[in-house]
């Protein structure tokens, strides 16, 4: 009689040349393969190369929600959870909360309202150290969870300098930053929405304190027929907040 021989655990089946080869074949990929893509990513065991290889070709094949939820499950996994309440406004009330892999880089989070987007291309809402006169410019590959769309924003944010900002949460030293921003909602009688932005930050409150934020798009039309809308007009202060462990 001959002893059965133990069973062995079967190695993860999950190569980065596999999942690149379905991708170029145009195969959608189900929800655990992009986790464990997204997994080795966050835990730093992806090289540059085969995170560039594996982005290029999902985006060229288009992602199906599932291999978006893939993505997003494994990021909030890793990421801190950074939450702001009471930012009022005269005719809105908001809080919002935001998933960030760095200091002042969000990976799941709002752009222009209270929409929930996901970031493929992680945001940069702040570049820490916040210097007078430094930018930064992306081009932010995102998807959108309301519209369940895919799409790429454009954002440039200029540093400004510092000032005491009086808001109903208190007094607080901050910085300012002025974003101009081109968000990816174009459609065949609209053009993209222009957003204007003045952000003040305050490291005591480790969030924005004050937000002032104007937006309009324009309708496509001949030069005498294109009309102006003004989508967003808003200023927002920090009534309450707490700072996340």
């Amino acid at each position: 009689m001959s002893a059965t021989p133990p069973e062995v655990p079967a190695p993860d089946a999950r190569t980065w040349p596999d999942l690149l080869s379905r991708l170029l074949r145009r195969e959608d990929l189900d929800r655990d393969d992009t986790s464990w893509a997204m997994d080795r990513v966050m835990s730093g065991d992806a090289t540059p190369v085969e995170l560039a290889g594996f982005l290029v070709a999902l985006r060229a094949k288009g992602e199906t929600p599932g291999e978006v939820e893939g993505l997003v499950s494994a990021m909030l996994d890793h990421a801190a959870h950074v939450e702001i309440d009471g930012l009022l406004g005269p005719t809105v009330d908001t809080s919002r909360t935001e998933h960030w892999s760095a200091p002042g880089i969000v990976i799941a989070g709002a752009l222009f309202d209270d929409e929930t987007r996901i970031f493929k291309t992680p945001l940069t809402r702040f570049e820490f150290p916040l210097t007078p006169g430094t930018s930064w410019n992306q081009r932010i590959d995102n998807f959108n969870e309301a519209t369940q769309q895919s799409g790429q924003i454009n954002r440039f944010v200029r540093v400004g300098g510092w000032n005491k900002i009086t808001v109903p949460a208190g007094e607080f030293d901050a910085i300012v930053l002025r974003v101009i921003m081109r968000l990816d909602d174009e459609t065949f009688w609209r053009n993209a929405t222009e957003c204007n932005y003045e952000i003040w930050w305050s490291p005591a409150a480790g969030a924005s304190v004050r937000e002032s934020k104007i937006a309009t798009y324009l309708e496509r039309g001949g030069s005498f027929n294109a009309v102006q809308h003004r989508s967003q007009n808003a200023l927002l202060e920090l009534a309450s907040f707490r700072r996340g462990s």
